[in-house]
């Protein structure tokens, strides 16, 4: 393992103190794997007394002191170590009550969450790994250490951890493991909703979302359990369609797994149908269903307290995304002006990836497909809202126009642009501005 220069000056300066100090965790892990990291961890046999005195020259950060942990900025980058330590009970399912410093790099491995996380390394001793999480890289395995019950019961956002990890890196979680996540998922009412979402966004994005999602909406539906509904509903569609969750993760995988906000859409898109289904003989009707969603998913993402930005694109998005549009350039220019250049894409993205997804509207894609070819063009000019008119308002005051009138004017004026009654020249605007005044 090859050691940063900032990283090994820290661990020479114990060694010269008498001192043990290990690279410890995702580092290790990441390195076994191939992947150069991007953080490292320490973990060392000295007190955060003793830390503070060896490093007194440096720049400290001293915020998680109690807890063993100091941080040193070692060349311009932040390096967090902790004392070996032995964690006590957790009343809360999240945090220990107390923590005891070790003298013991094994007491200290012990209590992490996962083999492949309970790892250490140093030039001085090599790898040090005694719950086989070499081998469960290798063969791509997640395992906790030791009995899971209890490692979740410590922690139970480790069992989003856990998934977002199997999700993110396309490892099998092990049979105990994996039981041991559907058995403890209430210790998720325990976690606060922010951690939550982090983690489940996280997963959103992993080249093995879908598969993970369809083995476990029972532990999502913990925090999420809008979802629960969609799981097993049958459409009663004829050709016979997927249940909607199995259709939901369908368009899931067939969207851009970098683009998170259009990923989160993708997983509420369709939540409203089981409460919209409206029974048309031996069939359903959806016809609200994205109407529904949409106030759905608003009220889940307030919840779980997404940033305002992120809902506002996402519920805007899961309200449109079943109206069909036809390919034309009016459309084109009137989706850039009313949801914007970013905004127009992920939603064309959604609206073919669904139509896919749906046996009954494959041949729908193609119209988007279309469009968005269309849209494509189009977004290279510019020229759909009132900012990019060649007139405005002191133009509109010259000629006669005055308060609220101005606004109105600037509007239809950009309407008739979108439909391609008036070009975008200011001869053209004000000719037109001035027969609106006859």
């Amino acid at each position: 393992m090859k050691i940063p220069g900032y990283v090994k000056s820290v661990m020479e300066r114990f060694y010269k103190n008498g001192f043990e100090c290990y690279i410890v965790g995702g580092a290790v892990r990441d390195a076994l794997s191939g992947k150069t990291p991007e953080d490292y961890d320490l973990t060392t046999s000295a007190k955060p007394s003793e830390m503070l005195e060896i490093f007194s020259d440096m720049k400290l950060i001293k915020t998680g002191l109690k807890h063993g942990t100091v941080t040193v900025v070692s060349e311009g980058r932040n390096l967090e170590i902790t004392t070996f330590r032995i964690d006590g009970s957790y009343s809360d399912n999240r945090h220990p009550d107390k923590v005891a410093f070790s003298d013991k790099l094994s007491e200290d491995l012990s209590r992490r969450d996962f083999t492949v996380n309970a790892m250490a390394y140093s030039e001085k001793s090599g790898l040090v790994d005694l719950f086989g999480g070499e081998a469960d890289i290798k063969n791509r395995v997640i395992r906790t250490v030791g009995d899971p019950e209890k490692r979740f019961s410590e922690d139970g956002l480790r069992i989003m951890r856990g998934l977002r990890f199997a999700a993110t890196t396309c490892f099998d979680i092990e049979k105990s493991t994996a039981e041991a996540m559907h058995k403890c998922k209430d210790l998720l009412k325990n976690i606060a909703v922010e951690r939550l979402f982090s983690e489940f966004t996280k997963l959103l994005s992993g080249e093995n979302a879908v598969k993970i999602l369809a083995e476990y909406p029972d532990v999502i539906g913990v925090f999420i359990p809008e979802i629960l509904p969609t799981v097993g509903f049958d459409q009663k569609s004829k050709p016979k369609e997927h249940d909607v969750y199995s259709h939901i993760l369908n368009v899931l995988g067939g969207c851009n797994r970098e683009d998170k906000v259009l990923r989160l859409t993708a997983f509420f898109h369709d939540i409203g149908k089981p409460d919209s289904a409206t029974p048309v003989g031996d069939t359903l009707s959806f016809a609200t269903h994205a109407k529904v969603g949409a106030e759905i998913a608003d009220r889940v993402l307030t919840r779980l307290h997404t940033d305002t930005k992120t809902k506002k694109e996402v519920v805007l998005m899961i309200a449109e995304h079943a109206t069909e549009r036809p390919a034309t350039v009016q459309t084109a220019r009137r989706m850039l002006s009313e949801f914007g250049k970013e905004t127009t894409f992920r939603l064309l993205e959604l609206m073919i990836a669904d139509r896919l997804g749906t046996v009954t509207k494959r041949e729908n894609a193609k119209e988007v497909e279309k469009l968005a070819e269309i849209v494509r063009a189009e977004s290279e000019k510019g020229e759909f809202s009132i900012a990019d008119l060649k007139i405005d308002g002191n133009d509109l005051k010259e000629l006669g126009f005055s308060g609220e009138e101005i606004g109105k004017a600037l509007k239809n004026l950009l309407d008739a642009v979108i439909d391609g009654k008036i070009e975008n020249e200011k001869s053209s605007l004000i000719a037109a501005s001035k027969a609106t005044r006859v």
